[in-house]
């Protein structure tokens, strides 16, 4: 969580490869990172290389929840392997509604993770602890 990101392309590159399985956790890059907030995997172009993506709702999105971004048949195994208690409850309407606000909004208004940037780089300024503000 100190802002550096794994060798995306590289991993992509292996996992091409070797045919391994590729999981990523997307919880601080999800709205932040990627032209249209997708997260690092879009920010990187290798979308189409991850097989499993996770994330939470409660970061970037201000909401609650979370995700698993996968293809069906991953999402089959899931299903059947997690805990039942996962599964146990749908988010309250308003919590739906607002994370799906975020994602609209995310692929709207580009300029708001430009803005992050612009912070990070004035973080970077003022303490001199080195941050990851392009890609």
């Amino acid at each position: 969580m100190d802002g550096d990101f794994a060798p995306m392309v590289e991993l992509a590159a292996l996992r091409k490869k070797h045919g391994f399985l590729f999981v990523i956790d997307e919880a601080h890059a999800t709205f932040v990172w990627g032209k249209n907030g997708g997260g690092a995997a879009e920010e990187f172009n290798c979308e189409n290389d991850v097989d499993i993506s996770v994330g939470t709702l409660s970061k970037g999105a201000a909401s609650l929840g979370g995700f698993v971004a996968c293809s069906k048949n991953w999402k089959q195994f899931i299903q059947s392997r997690g805990r039942s208690f996962i599964f146990s409850s749908a988010p309250p309407v308003p919590l739906a509604a607002a994370s799906y606000s975020s994602i609209v909004v995310s692929g709207k208004e580009s300029w708001r993770r430009m803005e992050i940037r612009k912070r990070m780089q004035e973080f970077q300024a003022l303490t001199g602890i080195p941050v990851s503000v392009n890609s």
